[in-house]
């Protein structure tokens, strides 16, 4: 697919991203895709898990590994999408849709300090909520306190943002 992946357009609007989509299967990816503006076109060259997308005004498709590894910018510069293509094996080529608030380990104060804690961010890296540290003991499963920490990031996302899971879900605050 080499370069074949944007269309030569003056915004870069025209791109071709994988059918197949990862995420929950609570939520219709197709119908959330055009919720946000983007057109589903026609499949790309006969190629079943490929079809042309056009993004909506101000959206931009970027090659983060050029020919494999792409993603797609909103208008205010927020990732909203992962594509990675496998020329070898089109079934494998998957899109994954971005969510607004997310959740991550941090693995670094884990090693240095034997801390536990998850942090809430949001799209633009702005911290949220960090979780209370959890003190990691000798007798205690480093799973175990990991996913300690992040039932705490969760129990406090329910509260504060009940549909964090929904890709579709505060793109507008």
């Amino acid at each position: 697919m080499s370069n074949d992946n944007v269309l030569d357009t003056p915004k870069r609007r025209l791109c071709i991203l994988p059918k197949a989509i990862d995420g929950h299967h609570d939520f219709d990816h197709r119908a959330i895709l055009e919720s946000w503006g983007l057109e589903l076109l026609e499949d790309f060259a006969g190629e079943d898990n490929l079809q042309y997308v056009r993004l909506p005004e101000g959206w931009s498709f970027v090659a983060v590994d050029p020919d494999k590894h792409f993603k797609v910018i909103d208008e205010k510069d927020r990732e909203r999408i992962n594509a990675f293509l496998d020329d070898s094996c089109p079934p494998n080529s998957i899109t994954r849709l971005c969510h607004r608030i997310t959740i991550q380990f941090d693995h670094e104060l884990m090693v240095e300090k034997n801390l536990y804690v998850a942090n809430i961010y949001d799209s633009e890296g702005k911290l949220l909520y960090a979780t209370n540290p959890i003190v990691g003991y000798e007798d205690e499963s480093e799973d175990v306190n990991i996913r300690a920490a992040i039932k705490r990031a969760c129990d406090w996302l329910k509260e504060n943002y009940p549909d964090w899971r929904n890709p579709a879900a505060y793109w507008e605050d």
